[in-house]
């Protein structure tokens, strides 16, 4: 049995107390089409092997900000949320609870500060309580501190869906591969330190072999409140693919897997078909980088999509939601999108800084997005740009020029986001090279800004977000997403589904 909740959507199916419920926990943005696929596959996974062994529930926490005007009234409003959290965890009664630090969506989210206020809070109110984190981010240095501090039992640092196999061992506190214990637990041996994580991705040969999440019904009731709550205007998560072969400098979905693996296309179907003829979705946002890698494997989608409507005309109501490189994309490729019914395509822009172009292994000039532009606006696709404020050596006339040529595409949405330290990436490895500093104030979700970067200073900050809350307010059309360590803005609508426009 498994079951979903989250923050604003009641418990479908109510917990029953049992010695053998096993809780997943997430803490998700505030995207209402957000789903946990992540956790979704491991349960899959872990169903296929135990059975009716184990209840698996997946509970949304608060992924909100403390609110307050001054630091005191911050500092209890986020109390009162650590409290609030901690009680639904003990009103499900699990006989163990792990916290999953990252999301699916955005690699920023790093919850590993409100991970651990609220196993803290757990600990001390329910000490038997087995608490473990889940994170593929997760450094040594952290992993000791959060070990020493009694806090946590165990963090799984490798790939989930292979380490969760081994459950029963990991909650015996056994050796097991991918896992750090606390070691203060008696019978408890090390099989790795904490300070080499393991990051090994072996899973299953072929993506097609992992059960999944929709098809075994895992989500169902989630999926049938928030389908209802959004009006039938729920997206839902697919994906056809992982890993990313590009390995941008700043990037941590090139580091996450080792190499890049695929679903069919007819798997891919399978569950689209399922979404749409159980629950009336018929709006998808494919999760993975790589759903343009090769001109040969659309075409095989575009093969079985329309066999499929054959067979089932209502799926070609679907509507698609994807992400590109600008390399993989030319016109060929933009009308074999559309015959999918792809409405929107995300293309990370980040700069336009010449002498920046290496660190997304980019060799494309601006007049490809253009073209690309061109192409996408006869078929009334729209277009979501990404920008990165704070790259090393960028400048603010670069920064200007750049956010000056992401409107002339007249993008239906821009993203801009101030450049974060990610695990594992080239930068963090480097980060001495690139005169790198970051934010060193704790946070409870994020990870850190780089606050300082060669050619990067506190002048570049300030002249950069004053020139971009200029932009802002001269284009509402646009919808805007800037996140950075002086501002958060988010249109309001910027949530809204994108419809095929008839012009642009």
């Amino acid at each position: 049995m498994t079951t979903i909740t989250s923050t604003d959507a009641p418990d479908i199916t109510p917990p029953t107390e049992s010695a053998n419920t096993i809780l997943f926990c997430h803490f998700a943005p505030g995207n209402t089409d957000y789903t946990p696929i992540d956790i979704g596959f491991v349960i899959a996974c872990l169903r296929n092997r135990f059975g009716n062994r184990y209840s698996f529930r997946i509970l949304r926490l608060d992924h909100v900000r403390p609110k307050g005007a001054d630091q005191a009234a911050r500092r209890a409003d986020r109390q009162a949320t650590v409290a609030r959290d901690a009680q639904r965890i003990i009103e499900a009664s699990p006989h163990a609870v792990f916290l999953c630090l990252e999301s699916v969506l955005w690699s920023k989210v790093f919850a590993l500060g409100r991970a651990r206020r609220v196993a803290a809070e757990l600990r001390r109110k329910c000490p038997n309580m087995f608490i473990g984190l889940q994170s593929h981010k997760i450094q040594a240095p952290e992993i000791d501190a959060v070990l020493g501090s009694g806090e946590i039992d165990c963090v799984v640092t490798g790939d989930p869906e292979t380490v969760f196999l081994e459950l029963p061992g990991i909650l015996n506190r056994h050796p097991t591969a991918g896992v750090c214990h606390d070691h203060r637990h008696e019978n408890t041996v090390l099989i790795e330190s904490a300070t080499t994580p393991s990051r090994s991705c072996v899973g299953h040969r072929a993506l097609d072999d992992l059960p999944s999440p929709y098809l075994t019904g895992i989500f169902d009731d989630f999926l049938h409140e928030r389908q209802a709550s959004l009006h039938g205007r729920f997206r839902a998560f697919l994906v056809s693919s992982r890993g990313c072969g590009f390995g941008c400098y700043y990037c941590f979905r090139s580091v996450k897997f080792e190499k890049v693996r695929y679903f069919s296309a007819r798997r891919f179907y399978d569950e689209m078909e399922y979404l749409l003829n159980r629950f009336a979705i018929s709006r998808f946002f494919v999760l993975d980088d790589a759903f343009l890698y090769s001109k040969r494997r659309l075409v095989e989608f575009q093969e079985e999509f329309h066999a499929r409507i054959e067979m089932n005309p209502g799926l070609s109501r679907a509507r698609l939601f994807v992400m590109a490189r600008p390399e993989t994309v030319d016109e060929e490729i933009v009308d074999i999108l559309a015959s999918l019914n792809v409405i929107c395509i995300q293309i990370g822009l980040q700069t336009v800084n010449p002498a920046l172009q290496h660190y997304m292994k980019r060799s494309v000039d601006t007049l490809h997005f253009q073209r690309i532009r061109h192409w996408m606006v006869k078929h009334g696709m729209k277009l979501q740009l990404d920008v990165v404020v704070g790259l090393p050596g960028d400048s603010i006339e670069w920064m200007k020029e750049t956010l000056r040529f992401a409107l002339l595409l007249s993008p239906f949405s821009l993203q801009i986001k101030q450049f974060y330290l990610n695990p594992n990436t080239l930068f963090h490895r480097d980060c001495d090279q690139y005169e790198i500093e970051i934010d060193t104030a704790p946070s409870d979700f994020d990870a850190p800004y780089v606050v300082k970067a060669a050619g990067i200073d506190a002048r570049y900050f300030d002249e950069t977000n004053a020139f971009i809350m200029e932009q802002i307010g001269a284009y509402p059309e646009v919808l805007w997403k800037y996140l950075s360590r002086k501002k958060r803005f988010l249109s309001e609508l910027f949530y809204r589904r994108p419809e095929r426009a008839t012009a642009l």
